[in-house]
């Protein structure tokens, strides 16, 4: 349960200009990796607000949404009122996954080992898992850091 003290925290992407940002960075790096986000199968897990979704949607991005409480303009968007742990998706579903400070204990009550295994179970092999402002430093072997462990913004998995 998220604490009075942090409301509006969870909104890190309030407009279309900040959607736009994180997009062309998520872009670059993927494109340095050999991945087309734009031909891609996206699950964006923590998508609050679904600003960040529907500007993904307006990119062409094949891309689906889960959060425990969706908020925002949510109609006619792909998404799906789901906790991480329990993704309701099959196996291999996704080429790219990506989590916008999903991980926080302080926040939120989580079991961070079962959301990694949940984000390896619902990417392909090869697919990539992008963390931003991860607060975690756990790791499961299905999924490899491709990213400097030191950078605190960006952490950049692929699944073997």
């Amino acid at each position: 349960m998220m604490g009075s003290w942090a409301k509006g925290w969870e909104e890190n992407i309030e407009n279309e200009k900040d959607a736009e940002s994180w997009f062309g960075g998520f872009e670059r790096r993927f494109k340095k990796l050999g991945v087309e986000i734009r031909t891609s199968k996206v699950l964006e897990v923590g998508s609050g607000n679904s600003v960040y979704l529907d500007y993904l949607r307006k990119q062409g991005v094949d891309a689906v949404g889960v959060d425990a409480r969706p908020r925002g303009k949510t109609e006619g968007l792909p998404i799906v009122s789901a906790r991480i742990e329990q993704l309701p998706f099959p196996e291999s579903s996704f080429d790219v996954v990506l989590s916008n400070a999903v991980f926080d204990s302080g926040v939120y009550n989580q079991n961070h080992q079962l959301m990694l295994k949940e984000i390896a179970r619902v990417l392909k092999h090869d697919g990539l898992y992008v963390a931003t402002l991860n607060r975690t430093k756990e790791s499961i072997e299905e999924l490899t850091l491709m990213s400097d462990p030191r950078d605190d913004l960006v952490s950049v998995f692929r699944r073997e």
